[in-house]
């Protein structure tokens, strides 16, 4: 859906989803570079942005119809934070990372290339362990991912760093296809 609208309407189309005083202040963070680890994965924008905070504050935009964004700050949701990420999602001066063509990259390596990457991911985030069956069970597989999966959904708001979490998620959804292919890795490296 965004995609379809030019740079002035989705300018337009954010200052209106938030009220005048959030859209400033959401515009002052964009313009002073506090949007950091830029995600976009489809319709859904990740980031995080430089507050008051010790640690940077974790917001998730949906483009839709309207925009929507929930935040880690204690306002929570379309918050200046909010603000800023949609202002630097539609920039072109700000570096992103686009989960769907990384997806794709992964869907192109070889099951070497695979796995190096697998234990490369487990030694930053040993939970990942669990994602290898013994034998061919593919429910312990689908347990391990849910659980690994709503792990991180929690760990992002408590500080989980986001390169980390991207990483760990692309590794998440390429496992769930090879245990829908009906393949196992037993062993790493």
């Amino acid at each position: 859906m965004w995609e379809d609208m030019k740079g002035d309407k989705r300018a337009e189309k954010i200052k209106k989803s938030f009220d005048e005083r959030t859209y400033q202040k959401g515009s002052d963070y964009f313009k002073e570079g506090r949007v950091i680890d830029l995600v976009v994965d489809r319709n859904r924008v990740m980031g995080q942005v430089v507050g008051r905070s010790d640690r940077p504050y974790n917001v998730t935009l949906v483009w839709g119809k309207h925009i929507r964004s929930s935040c880690s700050c204690p306002v929570g949701d379309m918050c200046k934070h909010g603000a800023a990420v949609a202002l630097a999602f539609i920039s072109d001066d700000i570096e992103r990372i686009d989960l769907e063509r990384a997806r794709k990259a992964i869907g192109r390596l070889d099951e070497k290339e695979a796995k190096g990457v697998l234990s490369d991911c487990m030694a930053l985030e040993p939970q990942l362990a669990l994602l290898l069956p013994i034998g061919n069970d593919g429910s312990r597989v689908e347990r391990a991912l849910d659980r690994l999966d709503k792990s991180i959904a929690c760990e992002i708001w408590f500080g989980l760093p986001r390169s980390l979490y991207d990483g760990v998620d692309l590794i998440i959804r390429s496992a769930g296809r090879w245990v829908e292919k009906g393949r196992t890795w037993i062993e790493c490296g």
